[in-house]
């Protein structure tokens, strides 16, 4: 018997889902999972923001000033 393999496998669930009857409650369900999505983004994006726009000169002094949460940094 021969191994249909996970590509084989993935796109037969892939199918699976894009079949699924287009119910009021699959609508719902897609739309929950978009916002979801999307907040995950936002939180990822804001992380990045945040790491980016650091100031090495103000932590450098934080940190020479004995404050304990810039040395990490």
């Amino acid at each position: 018997m021969d191994d249909p393999g996970p590509n084989f496998i993935l796109a037969q669930a892939m199918q699976n889902l894009t079949e699924t009857q287009s119910g009021v409650g699959s609508v719902i369900f897609k739309v929950l999972l978009l916002l979801v999505l999307i907040l995950v983004n936002a939180y990822f994006a804001m992380a990045e923001i945040a790491v980016i726009s650091l100031n090495d000169a103000k932590i450098e002094k934080m940190a020479e000033d004995g404050n304990k949460k810039p040395v990490w940094f």
